[in-house]
């Protein structure tokens, strides 16, 4: 079968309502949280969810997760991160993640992400090879 947007057989395992295509079909545009060409969120989607955490009751709002990067890129400026410095994370995929990523990027730095299965000597390497300045890991995976 076909789609009939793209004309590509339809091999895929996606939901009928969006084909690798792009095709929005039954997609509620209202759901769509919009930002401004400078990346502000509208006052009336800041209090939207944003993030939800696996097994939680309650998810992190916008208001609330812009909230926590900008607390986080001022924490990294005040352990001496500048702008151009690189920091590495090594975190499961959890809303924490979200937060620090962005907060490294709002600080002017530049995120590298570690594979949180990759053995000690592999975490070195690249620690390494990419001049990361510090490393931000989860309690979990410091013994690493």
């Amino acid at each position: 079968m076909l789609c009939q947007q793209c004309r590509r057989p339809k091999n895929h395992e996606f939901q009928e309502s969006l084909s690798p295509c792009g095709d929005l079909r039954g997609f509620d545009l209202r759901d769509v949280v919009r930002v401004d060409q400078r990346g502000s969120i509208s006052e009336e989607d800041l209090d939207r969810t944003a993030l939800i955490d696996a097994g939680a009751t309650e998810g992190t709002t916008y208001r609330e997760l812009i909230g926590r990067i900008n607390a986080f890129a001022g924490a990294l400026a005040a352990r001496g991160i500048e702008v151009g410095d690189k920091v590495a994370l090594l975190s499961p995929n959890t809303s924490a993640f979200a937060f620090v990523f962005h907060g490294i990027l709002r600080a002017g730095a530049t995120a590298t992400t570690v594979n949180a299965l990759f053995t000690a000597p592999e975490i070195a390497k690249q620690l390494t090879d990419s001049g990361a300045k510090m490393l931000i890991t989860i309690t979990q995976l410091g013994d690493q």
